[in-house]
């Protein structure tokens, strides 16, 4: 998965925001020409037929409608996904309406972003999906930052426009302060909520589904799933909850994290926005995508499940044998990174003794 991050300026301010190391620190935004080579690098690899438009705000890049245009007539990419709060899409909805685009809309609450942007996001809803049709073309998503997260606006949302998945998230550390943390506390913080808001949701046939920093397993019992039996398609205890293909379930079996590589105006990549501190390098060192996507599997995935972010994590099966991470890296990237380091002195020892 590849994002070209188009603008570090935001005409939101969420709480939470994963990218809050750039989004609006300055008014960086992508050149046409890096955006050129940002999709170059990316159609390196053939098997990237799909790639992503994130911010800040993407929409609000100064040259957004060139940048439309020139994936429009780029037939190396099948699919465009576009990050937005939608608050800005009503300047670009002729070329939105392109089959080869897909709009992810981040909808926060009224209250976090003002009620005339709220507004405004709901209008452009109505245009796209009722007049434009885009409505298969077109996906709801919330970040969910507190345990006491309000989500009846998306639940009407998703009534008004007969939609029937959501995309959500637990909100990842964003902050110093918020890494290293034990991840299974701030876990069990939100399960108690995340289970009457899974049973909101499938009560009204809705299914949703996790993008990332997905809750482990272990935090929900026999007894967690036995209060899900009855939206099971049959009785069969080993179904996946609600799950897409991809496992995105409320009982996640299994919790990896793969790289998603976010290209930024001056073709500096992260590895996420999560882990961005630690991550950065630049295209140009490499010579294809593939090779910058191995280069994070080693230096920093290779080492997420030999490291724990609580104890309980210490002898659990499903580390050791590389099925759940315990959470988003960034839970424990100190001791990813320390890892990291005694490997790169063991191998300096080799080299010198060889």
């Amino acid at each position: 998965m590849a994002n070209i991050m188009l603008t570090d300026i935001c005409n939101l301010r969420c709480p939470y925001c994963f990218a809050n190391e750039f989004v609006n620190k300055a008014p960086n935004e992508i050149s046409l020409s890096n955006f050129n080579k940002a999709l170059n690098f990316i159609a390196s690899d053939p098997r990237n037929r799909s790639v992503g438009l994130i911010g800040g705000e993407p929409t609000i890049h100064s040259k957004f409608k060139d940048i439309l245009k020139m994936l429009i007539s780029d037939s190396r990419f099948d699919q465009v996904v576009i990050y937005t709060n939608a608050v800005a899409i009503d300047e670009h909805m002729n070329e939105l309406a392109h089959g080869k685009f897909r709009l992810l809309v981040n909808c926060n609450s009224p209250d976090d972003m003002g009620q005339v942007a709220f507004k405004k996001m709901i209008a452009n809803l109505d245009e796209m999906i009722c007049n434009r049709y885009m409505g298969d073309r077109l996906s709801l998503g919330i970040n969910i930052y507190r345990p006491d997260f309000d989500y009846t606006y998306v639940l009407n949302l998703l009534k008004k426009y007969k939609l029937k998945a959501l995309r959500f998230a637990i909100a990842v550390p964003n902050l110093d302060a918020e890494r290293n943390m034990n991840a299974l506390k701030y876990f069990r913080m939100f399960k108690q909520p995340i289970k009457k808001f899974f049973k909101v949701m499938l009560d009204n046939g809705i299914t949703p589904y996790y993008d990332c920093n997905k809750m482990p397993s272990c935090m929900f019992d026999e007894g967690d799933i036995d209060e899900f039996i009855r939206y099971l398609p049959g009785t069969n205890r080993n179904e996946m909850l609600f799950a897409d293909p991809n496992d995105h379930s409320i009982n996640n079996n299994q919790v990896h994290c793969s790289p998603v590589i976010d290209i930024r105006y001056d073709l500096t990549v992260v590895r996420c926005f999560g882990l961005s501190e630690y991550t950065k390098v630049k295209i140009t060192d490499f010579t294809t995508f593939a090779e910058l996507y191995n280069y994070y599997m080693n230096t920093i995935d290779a080492f997420a499940y030999n490291t724990t972010c609580s104890q309980e994590c210490y002898d659990c099966y499903k580390r050791k044998t590389a099925q759940c991470t315990g959470g988003c890296l960034a839970y424990k990237i100190s001791d990813i990174l320390r890892l990291q380091q005694i490997a790169k002195n063991a191998m300096k020892r080799e080299k010198s003794d060889g």
